[in-house]
């Protein structure tokens, strides 16, 4: 890439120039590729990232409800979802009667 700054000159200037051209966009190409290759796999490691959370979440809200049957209050889904829900906006809304 210095041969970029230094620019081309002599009887072979036009031809020089071209090979130059093609270098440094051959360079440029490999660098958008590998660019391109690295958001791919940070893309791939988000979406596992994301996958564990819900799992986790679900084991989570599983255990939690668990721990409220246990304890032998009457309705544990609804205490369980007064008490935590406000931390899953997403979760659902099952309002017993």
């Amino acid at each position: 890439m210095k041969r970029c700054q230094a620019g081309c000159g002599g009887a072979r200037a036009l031809d020089d120039a071209h090979a130059l051209l093609a270098e440094c966009y051959g360079t440029l190409g490999a660098l958008a590729k590998d660019r391109d290759s690295w958001a791919d796999q940070a893309d791939d490691r988000a979406r596992d990232a994301v996958d564990l959370v819900t799992a986790w979440r679900e084991r989570y809200m599983a255990a939690l409800q668990e721990a409220d049957t246990l304890l032998g209050h009457d309705d544990a889904h609804t205490e369980w979802r007064e008490r935590w829900a406000g931390l899953w906006p997403d979760a659902p809304n099952q309002e017993s009667t």
